[in-house]
């Protein structure tokens, strides 16, 4: 029974990285399309049936990658996905084209995108069924403001929601940690959606949203993030409608405010 106890599922970028990859590497099944990641990782000392076993040099090693892997990851988060609105905002795609245009297998008649692969699965695990027309739901990656400048936690942000947003049933805003590709850690709320009865809206039928680390009870329409860490947010169209995919809807910039 899980209840109210906390379980920590991200990744581990220390050595204990390894200890997981050897982990899963003895104990999952062995996939015939995945053959090419298991003759690299032969070369690190890791192979079904065998003992993981690096001496003190090797570990160091090891351990420097994960460390270098980690940045790696939370810069193509930042980075890989093009723009949605490209010239309006800096609002993007939530995932690197090579998911869409293979329909998140990343496999094309001419490559294997690893990279991106890795980049879009540090964050994001359930791509929907069909990712050209998506009926159901629709995500918008940001991860910049309206300066181009990676949102921290050090700042406070704002976005005024349009009245007018093309989703059948319901929009919503969620935020998460560039450090661990989750939710922000201690939380009170990780996300704000349109059909809660405690949003505010503004007189125009327009919602301000805010993000800051100073979040109190009585602020409404707050999202809370830590001080010092990058940040990215998800915003969801539940329903996606016309005005979504014609391009006639775009989504104004985060701002930093003081």
């Amino acid at each position: 029974d899980q209840y109210n106890i906390e379980v920590d599922m991200t990744i581990d970028f220390s050595f204990k990285f390894w200890e997981d990859v050897d982990y899963m590497l003895q104990n999952e099944i062995i996939k015939h399309d995945e053959k090419a990641f298991y003759g690299m990782l032969k070369t690190l000392g890791l192979e079904k049936g065998k003992k993981f076993e690096p001496n003190d040099h090797e570990r160091s090693l090891l351990e420097e990658a994960a460390k270098e892997l980690h940045i790696e990851m939370k810069h193509d988060l930042v980075e890989f996905a093009p723009k949605i609105w490209p010239g309006k905002s800096n609002w993007t795609i939530p995932v690197p084209m090579s998911m869409m245009t293979t329909d998140a297998t990343y496999v094309s008649s001419n490559w294997n995108d690893y990279v991106s692969r890795g980049a879009t699965f540090y964050f994001y695990f359930a791509p929907p069924a069909s990712l050209a027309d998506s009926k159901s739901t629709t995500y918008i990656k940001g991860a910049k403001d309206s300066e181009g400048r990676v949102l921290n936690g050090q700042y406070d942000y704002q976005i005024t929601i349009p009245a007018e947003v093309p989703a059948r049933r319901f929009w919503s805003m969620l935020t998460y940690s560039n450090d661990t590709g989750a939710y922000v850690k201690g939380a009170p709320n990780v996300g704000i959606a349109s059909n809660e009865s405690g949003l505010k809206t503004n007189a125009d039928g327009t919602v301000t949203l805010t993000w800051t680390s100073k979040i109190t009870d009585n602020k409404p329409n707050c999202l809370y993030v830590r001080p010092g860490e990058d940040f990215f947010t998800l915003f969801r169209l539940y329903g996606p409608e016309k005005a979504f995919f014609d391009g006639t809807f775009n989504l104004p910039n985060i701002k930093r405010i003081k």
